[in-house]
């Protein structure tokens, strides 16, 4: 069963993993799509089709199609109004005000926002938990929850 603890626990499980494209594989790549979906997929009751999988797959390339990676936001999990829980998904630009490109899992440390996420601003490039303050609140495109904890 969907639990929010059990999503940022298992995004926080891929905490050090290298940031690399299109790796999938906890301790040795991934990306931000590919840490949702393995959050997604071990704790958030994430069912994707095959085939729509290798679409959203060819959507999230170098520079992620924004229109197609929010029409699968919008599709498999659902639009949160207002403030973020922990365990969505928040996607940001990349400088392209409302056209997401980059993913996170949203959480909570000491009683603090923050997101775990492929961070590509870290050296070396790793999966990290930053505070969601700075850059990221004004490179917000929106919030998404996964279906199971609706």
């Amino acid at each position: 069963m969907a639990s929010a603890a059990g999503i940022v626990a298992e995004a926080r499980s891929w905490i050090s993993t290298p940031v690399r494209f299109k790796g999938r594989t906890k301790g040795v790549s991934v990306d931000c799509l590919g840490l949702i979906l393995a959050a997604g997929f071990v704790a958030g009751d994430l069912i994707i089709p095959r085939e729509d999988l290798r679409q959203l797959e060819r959507a999230y390339g170098w520079l992620p199609d924004s229109e197609r990676l929010q029409t699968a936001l919008n599709h498999y999990l659902v639009r949160v109004e207002g403030d973020f829980q922990p365990g969505d998904v928040g996607a940001f630009d990349w400088g392209q005000p409302a056209a997401p490109m980059h993913l996170a899992i949203m959480a909570e440390l000491d009683h603090r926002p923050t997101m775990i996420h492929a961070n590509p601003l870290t050296t070396p490039k790793r999966v990290t938990e930053t505070t969601y303050a700075a850059v990221w609140p004004v490179r917000l495109c929106g919030f998404w929850r996964f279906p199971g904890l609706v």
